[in-house]
């Protein structure tokens, strides 16, 4: 065999009649009737992934609607009209790169052509692949042929971006999705044409070809094609990994596995020896996140067709998905979704995924839904036993406005009505200013998808303390005005609805100016008679002085 004469493998394996197109049977069948119908239209638009079947389905609709032996509705393949076809010499079915034939001047030429009948087929068919990559002045001139074309022509567009073919293109010609095709509809066809072909490959082989094909069947037979030439007769899943430069599930187990324990050492060791042994790693990221998502499938207990993995490591996957919660779970999955927009642009990418690793390690156990609902459940606890929340030790001095102790006191003009319980003494317990500035960005981005000029205003503000339930906003000197204009009620409403959403608990907000030293949370702060009077100080400063009441415990 010369060099030339091989065919590639997608070639070879081209579907030649309908019912050998895999995965699209809504179009195989609508298209097969209307050759037997004899409702076949004069343009068709394919859309759909690459490798799902456009091109493929458009040479054997130039067959049908051609062939001098249909029978019902499939070409024949033996007349000469259908082996000029599959040959690519058939002198009346014509095939254009919308890429490379993308201009006016190229249509024009169409245009003249299409008024000459077919030199032997019965109808001229132009199969038009990449479409949108025409220019509009091609579009224009295109108009008026697809719209009311010689009866002896056929148009069939294809394309990957529908959403870049005009309106009035899309409306003169009938329409076709092409979808992704199944996993296991990719298999079975690999597997059938392996063993016409009398190849053997592992089943494990075979999963990781359509795993890695994601939905094209075009790329599922070039990698098979790959496989076999680097394999030869018998393909095992060691040689489609080093060919596509795949990971082995067994590294993903290992890598959840260090996760579980805390081992950001073997983690990190782990990426290392990927990125030494030559793998993307933006492909290792991506088989990361396909074995979180099997876990969590596996966590919900959905069907075991869903998760793709050899039935050997099935087990082990089912041991590790029970060592995770379902919310760790979901925290990784994003986690690792962010880092994935991050990678590409990423000057140093091991680095990146180096410190996600690590962060995904220091992150379990944190403060997820179950923490939570436990700290709630407590809290709950604590008050029907009358304990009120974050009462301190004896001895103990608090500095509070006199409104939250007596809210009844004739007067008080400020003092705040009562939210439930919420606005007491659970906030002081539950939640401390740091928390509120570590995640300060958070509420500032929910402030933003909510009113966007509240969060410009709120971008120079930075929380000072927090005091009982009531939260301060200190502006340094030159933002005077940003202070007044988030001071405005409308703003401190869309700041306090985003904090409430964020901590799930009622905070007041209070804007002010920096008096230009170093605020701190007041309340307990100060372990010296000279730091406590300044703090009673600055708390008359705030909330006025007849409002203030030292407490003594």
């Amino acid at each position: 065999m010369s060099q030339m004469s091989y065919i590639a493998l997608y070639r070879a394996c081209r579907p030649r009649q309908f019912r050998e197109v895999v995965g699209q049977p809504h179009i195989s069948q609508t298209l097969r009737n209307a050759v037997i119908q004899g409702r076949v239209a004069h343009a068709y638009l394919f859309c759909g992934p690459r490798g799902t079947g456009k091109t493929s389905t458009a040479k054997v609709l130039a067959k049908a609607v051609n062939c001098l032996n249909c029978d019902n509705g499939e070409p024949c393949n033996e007349c000469n009209l259908c082996q000029g076809v599959n040959n690519n010499s058939a002198y009346d079915i014509i095939e254009i790169d919308g890429a490379s034939n993308r201009g006016i001047d190229e249509i024009r030429d169409l245009k003249e052509k299409v008024k000459f009948a077919p030199a032997e087929a019965r109808y001229k068919v132009y199969i038009i692949d990449e479409v949108h990559m025409l220019t509009p002045e091609a579009f224009n001139a295109l108009l008026k042929t697809l719209e009311e074309p010689p009866d002896h022509v056929i148009f069939i567009l294809a394309t990957t971006e529908p959403h870049k073919v005009p309106l009035t293109i899309l409306s003169r010609c009938q329409r076709f999705d092409f979808r992704r095709i199944a996993s296991h509809a990719i298999m079975e066809h690999l597997g059938q044409i392996c063993q016409e072909n009398h190849f053997q490959v592992e089943r494990e082989a075979l999963l990781l070809i359509t795993r890695s094909a994601e939905g094209g069947m075009r790329d599922a037979l070039s990698l098979l094609d790959q496989a076999i030439t680097f394999g030869g007769d018998h393909i095992t899943l060691d040689h489609v990994i080093m060919v596509i430069g795949a990971v082995k599930d067994q590294v993903m187990l290992d890598f959840g596995d260090s996760i579980l324990a805390k081992d950001s050492g073997g983690v990190v060791k782990i990426i290392n020896e990927m990125s030494e042994a030559g793998k993307d790693l933006g492909q290792f990221l991506w088989s990361l996140l396909e074995h979180f998502r099997n876990l969590l499938l596996v966590k919900n207990g959905d069907s075991t067709d869903l998760v793709t993995v050899s039935s050997e490591l099935f087990p082990s996957m089912e041991q590790q998905a029970a060592n995770f919660s379902g919310e760790e779970l979901f925290q990784m999955i994003e986690t690792l979704t962010q880092l994935e927009r991050e990678l590409k642009w990423a000057v140093n990418p091991k680095l990146l995924l180096e410190l996600t690793g690590i962060k995904l390690c220091r992150g379990l156990g944190g403060t997820s839904l179950e923490s939570l609902h436990s700290r709630i459940k407590n809290l709950e606890k604590q008050l029907a036993e009358g304990i009120t929340a974050g009462a301190g030790t004896a001895g103990a001095q608090k500095i509070l406005p006199q409104s939250y102790v007596n809210p009844g006191v004739a007067g008080a003009k400020d003092s705040l009505p009562d939210q439930g319980g919420l606005r007491d003494g659970i906030g002081a317990a539950n939640l401390t200013i740091g928390e509120i500035q570590t995640r300060w960005k958070d509420v500032l981005a929910l402030v933003k998808k909510a009113k966007m000029s509240t969060q410009a205003f709120l971008v120079e503000g930075k929380p000072a303390y927090l005091t009982g339930n009531k939260l301060m906003i200190n502006f340094d000197e030159g933002y005077g005005f940003h202070c007044e204009k988030s001071q405005q009620p409308d703003n401190i409403q869309v700041l306090e609805s985003a904090l409430r959403k964020i901590f799930n608990q009622e905070l007041v907000v209070v804007c002010q100016m920096n008096s230009g030293s170093k605020l701190t949370d007041p309340v307990g702060s100060s372990s010296s008679e000279e730091g406590f009077a300044g703090d009673v100080e600055r708390a008359k400063r705030i909330f006025g002085e007849k409002k203030v009441e030292i407490i003594k415990g």
